[in-house]
């Protein structure tokens, strides 16, 4: 409870994908401290962002938030918004709020973790991923019979100016390695870019 605290953000920026067809992000803010924090709610999506009504929570309060729910309240859904951010900035000096969230599937029980980075942490001119599952796993995988992966690459802009992003996928192909080959699909990733 420890006011002073100095290693939770001020700002807690997440990104959303994937959602429609009963998928839902549900994330969970904790107030870490003895006192009541009042918060504002940023939903961006389809390269607009929207304000929502400020929370507040009481002492060592916690609470879970649906992004469908809050979706509603802007008169949208998740068909809508597959993709998008999620960002609350406590007023105060002194930050106390943390977040760890989820994108669930109820029919497949597919799950996945949505990450609350600190964005001041985040600045980087390359952000790099290693040992990303792409395509069919060979038989001696662990990952043999699981289907076919697509990985998907999320980027937000947190700022006000236009910025650019260029994406660099770097794979083996060959005729003995089937990874970058879908089922009746090209021979090279595909990437596709939203907002």
């Amino acid at each position: 409870n420890d006011p002073g605290r100095t290693d939770i953000p001020a700002v807690l920026s997440g990104e959303w994908w994937r959602l429609s067809g009963g998928r839902d992000a549900t994330i969970m803010v904790a107030n870490a401290s003895g006192n009541t924090v009042t918060a504002d709610v940023f939903l961006a999506f389809a390269g607009k962002e929207h304000k929502l009504d400020p929370l507040v929570f009481t002492a060592n309060q916690t609470r879970l938030l649906s992004v469908a729910e809050m979706l509603g309240t802007l008169n949208s859904s998740a068909s809508e918004a597959p993709e998008g951010r999620i960002t609350i900035i406590q007023r105060g000096p002194n930050p106390s709020l943390v977040a760890q969230g989820r994108v669930t599937d109820p029919v497949t029980g597919f799950s996945t973790t949505l990450e609350f980075p600190d964005p001041a942490r985040q600045h980087a001119s390359a952000l790099h991923a290693s040992g990303v599952p792409i395509g069919t796993p060979a038989e001696g995988s662990p990952f043999a019979g699981d289907g076919y992966f697509t990985p998907h690459v999320i980027a937000s802009n947190l700022t006000g100016k236009p910025q650019s992003v260029s994406i660099t996928l770097e794979y083996p192909k060959s005729s003995a390695w089937k990874s970058a080959n879908g089922p009746g699909g090209p021979t090279a990733p595909l990437v596709r870019f939203t907002g």
